[in-house]
């Protein structure tokens, strides 16, 4: 089976065909903006390359163009959001600890650090929430032992 066969000698579709007739002419029609219309995925919609940006956007002072909120510096030179925001995750959870190395926040049940791979401290590196609860902390001795051995398989 498969498409059908253009009956030309070049090849090329008839409705290809015309269309660059009317495009040579002149007598192409330019399609109209698309519109936000709540269907399918084209156009329109929450999901990216909007002009519009969410609350907390900035523009780059240097004229880059729109920078998320959760950034502290444009992505593009580097310049440094001009009201100091950014950099935010949704922050530390209870038993979530700083490395000494690097300064990076590492989840509770981890116990090295993912960027610089420095042993999480003793004392449990501080950081956290709640990182001074000692054992009420979220985790017990059984529930970090389970996700030791999850994480390394």
């Amino acid at each position: 089976m498969g498409r059908s066969r253009s009956r030309s000698v070049s090849g090329t579709p008839e409705w290809l065909r015309e269309r660059r007739k009317r495009s040579a002419t002149g007598t192409l029609r330019e399609r109209p903006p698309l519109e936000s219309s709540g269907g399918g995925d084209r156009g329109g919609g929450d999901k990216g390359g909007g002009k519009g940006g969410k609350p907390g956007d900035w523009e780059c002072p240097k004229g880059c163009g729109m920078v998320f909120a959760s950034k502290p510096s444009c992505f593009k030179c580097g310049a440094p959001n001009p009201s100091g925001g950014g950099g935010g995750g949704k922050g530390a959870k209870p038993g979530d600890w700083k490395c000494p190395g690097c300064d990076a926040m590492v989840f509770a049940s981890k116990d090295s650090c993912f960027k610089c791979g420095e042993k999480k401290p003793r004392d449990g590196g501080g950081g956290g929430r709640d990182s001074g609860r000692g054992s009420s902390s979220r985790y017990d001795d059984r529930d970090r032992d389970r996700d030791r051995d999850r994480d390394r398989r």
